[in-house]
């Protein structure tokens, strides 16, 4: 029993304690019953070294009382009744072990220990039992809502699929010159957004039909205003920017903490770029501001939003975000492909036809050719930043043959033959190893580029047979396409 307290006060556990005499203290602490010894001198507190505690306050520490001398015995017959008349407890028992043998006294004393201890140890320890059960329990229910409010995300992305919802539309007033807004070499534009941030996931302007240069930068930037924070950057080039609407896409859909979100765009080149306007407007902080002045119109401009705080798929007609310099997506969204992509892939060989898209299934079948490589070519599906590349592979049919996959990463432009542009790919470290399946057996095909791509690169989605084999019944797909920065 003294080693069970001496453990429980090296771990800073209080501990119960013993009442003896002035006269007895030595003795007391000579049999080592490792509890805490306190000292009664006939009045209303207790002593234990120099501290002083009321008796009220001791009902939970004080275990028992022990005489160990006739002096002591005669001093502690009256703290029974003082305890009683102090704390309103009854029953309380004063050991004399006065008589005991001095060699036999820590035996006596530590039985009486454990007699009076016994029932408060069992006590705890059905009491922590109980605890466990209760922890148990709780961990067995948030394991059940965690699986059900997974499920139920899962079942609210498969509702939602690539599906965006346009909560703002403010279409230009016309595409005339007139009806433009004119922005300088140099000089910024910013919209404020006429809604709230939540679930915000892709903005789009509108460009008029106007002379592009060939050099020139519009830099996009999605600012909140109550927090400061960057919430996503653009950077898209003079070459990439045609007459319609420029849609600007994020990897990661904003937090359902509702801000004021502002749009601002800054133009660098040598001659002016203009941007579509909209609707006059009487509230001058509504209005599209260029260098600081209100135009007294805004800016045109589509919102879409999507489930909040999650990772939509890229729209196939989108430009990603500048990875490199945001906050909320580096290193932890992951950057999925709309499967528009694959519906939408170029043939790799347009000599060669030999894509197929399975809607039902959300893949893309890339049929292997005798001796040659097949490919499908997925425009700019790569942003700059990217530098993990994966997509799930496998047969449509179990006795389809041997075949390998693998993903190259290439330029836009210029087009090249497809031959040419795989041996470029794996110079340059942008192919991935070839994976191997037969029959049905699906699996993943991975690439790490070298550094990421400081611009929107291609995608290939290449499958190729072993020398000497059939093609026969060769129905490879690629599907789930995921990048990462």
């Amino acid at each position: 029993m003294s080693e069970l307290l001496r453990a429980a006060n090296t771990r800073g556990l209080v501990l119960p304690g013993v009442v003896v005499a002035d006269c007895d203290l030595v003795d007391a602490q000579a049999l080592e019953l490792g509890c805490a010894l306190f000292v009664w001198q006939g009045d209303d507190v207790l002593l234990e070294g120099t501290c002083t505690y009321p008796l009220q306050t001791m009902t939970a520490r004080v275990v028992g009382a022990f005489s160990l001398s006739d002096a002591g015995q005669k001093l502690m017959d009256g703290f029974p009744a003082h305890w009683h008349a102090a704390t309103g407890a009854s029953g309380f028992v004063l050991n004399d072990l006065s008589s005991t043998a001095v060699e036999a006294r820590a035996a006596a004393a530590a039985q009486v220990l454990i007699k009076t201890l016994t029932p408060a140890f069992s006590a705890l320890a059905r009491h922590n039992a109980d605890l466990l059960q209760m922890l148990a329990q709780l961990r067995i229910a948030h394991e059940v809502q965690g699986i059900a409010l997974r499920k139920r995300e899962q079942l609210l992305l498969s509702q939602a699929q690539s599906k965006r919802w346009l909560v703002q539309s403010h279409g230009p007033l016309a595409t005339g010159r007139e009806a433009a807004l004119c922005l300088m070499p140099g000089g910024i534009v910013q919209q404020r957004l006429k809604l709230g941030s939540e679930g915000l996931s892709d903005l789009a302007l509108f460009v008029p039909a106007q002379p592009i240069p060939g050099e020139g930068c519009l830099t996009a930037r999605l600012r909140l205003a109550e927090s400061g924070d960057l919430a996503a950057e653009w950077t898209i080039k003079a070459e990439a920017l045609v007459a319609g609407w420029l849609r600007l896409s994020m990897i990661a859909t904003l937090s359902d903490d509702i801000q004021t979100a502002q749009l601002e765009l800054q133009w660098q080149s040598q001659v002016p770029l203009r941007l579509g306007a909209g609707l006059q407007h009487p509230d001058p902080a509504l209005c599209a501001h260029i260098d600081g002045q209100a135009q007294g119109q805004i800016l045109a401009h589509k919102v879409w939003t999507f489930l909040a705080d999650c990772s939509p798929p890229m729209p196939v007609d989108g430009h990603c975000q500048t990875l490199s310099s945001t906050t909320n997506a580096v290193g932890t969204a992951l950057l999925h492909l709309d499967p528009a992509h694959l519906e939408q892939a170029l043939e790799g060989d347009p000599e060669t036809p030999c894509l197929l898209f399975h809607r039902d299934q959300d893949a893309l079948q890339v049929h292997p050719q005798p001796d040659v490589l097949s490919a499908a070519r997925l425009p700019g599906a790569v942003p700059s930043g990217v530098v993990t590349i994966a997509a799930r592979i496998g047969g449509l049919s179990p006795i389809c043959p041997v075949i390998e996959y693998a993903l190259a990463v290439v330029p836009r432009h210029p087009l090249r033959p497809l031959a040419d542009l795989v041996i470029e790919a794996a110079g340059a470290g942008r192919l991935s190893d070839w994976v191997r399946r037969d029959g049905d057996i699906e699996g993943d095909v991975s690439l790490l580029l070298p550094e990421a791509p400081p611009e929107a690169r291609d995608l290939l989605l290449i499958t190729r047979v072993p020398l000497g084999q059939t093609t026969a019944y060769g129905w490879a797909t690629f599907r789930d396409i995921w990048m990462s920065p």
